[in-house]
């Protein structure tokens, strides 16, 4: 059986952040999200004329502040080109007992994939990959995320890549809407090169992170029988 029902979800809060312009992306977050349970926070932020990348980065720092600021033990943190998907019903069970006994720092609902295995807990995966759509994070990984040097020219998700053992829903429940242009128009790859498109630029679609976290896992069965 299949549901988009997240209102069990073991988090305190979500928080997603959108620039204050952007009612359309906030419209379009609330439709996808409208039959999850969760009440959604919007964490309303100026747009960064010089640097969206920068913007971006210390966006998700005021959410980690946010988190340790109210006590929360985790949250999930979104960005507004979020879209949920339709998961098995067992999904949530499951990632609450790997939340609840393993308490990660970083858990991935949705990730743009680099390499995915799987671990020995059903629907539970280990990942490397970019990505800030979706994921839950802890106070710790909070503390971790403030305790990062200020933005020195790299995206957020390179920081998350290097900084957290990642782990993330096996398949994945979240995606980037591809409907909606990024707005970063200026951002650094995996290996901290500058890319620049000013003309239009589209996130990964769907389908082709959906296929790639079955081929992911296929490819590195190794790892997961080692446990890694």
């Amino acid at each position: 059986m299949m549901t988009t029902d997240l209102k069990t979800l073991a988090i305190d809060s979500v928080l997603c952040i959108s620039l204050k312009e952007r009612e359309d992306r906030r419209a379009s977050l609330l439709d996808s999200f409208k039959n999850s349970g969760l009440n959604v926070e919007f964490s309303l932020v100026d747009r960064d004329e010089e640097d969206q990348q920068r913007g971006c980065y210390e966006s998700h720092l005021a959410c980690a502040r946010t988190v340790l600021q109210r006590g929360y033990k985790r949250a999930l943190i979104l960005e507004d080109d979020c879209i949920l998907e339709p998961f098995s019903s067992k999904a949530v069970a499951r990632i609450n007992r790997f939340l609840e006994s393993k308490n990660p720092e970083i858990f991935y609902l949705g990730v743009i994939l680099g390499q995915l295995w799987l671990t020995w807990r059903p629907g539970i995966a280990r990942c490397r990959g970019q990505g800030t759509h979706a994921y839950i994070i802890s106070a710790q990984g909070c503390r971790k995320m403030l305790d990062w040097k200020a933005y020195a020219g790299k995206a957020i998700d390179n920081s998350f890549s290097k900084g957290f053992k990642g782990y993330c829903a096996f398949p994945m429940m979240c995606f980037q809407n591809n409907e909606f242009e990024t707005d970063i128009k200026v951002w650094h790859d995996t290996l901290g090169r500058k890319v620049i498109n000013p003309v239009k630029i589209k996130t990964h679609f769907r389908a082709q992170q959906t296929r790639k976290q079955y081929i992911s896992a296929l490819r590195k069965w190794y790892k997961t029988l080692l446990c890694r």
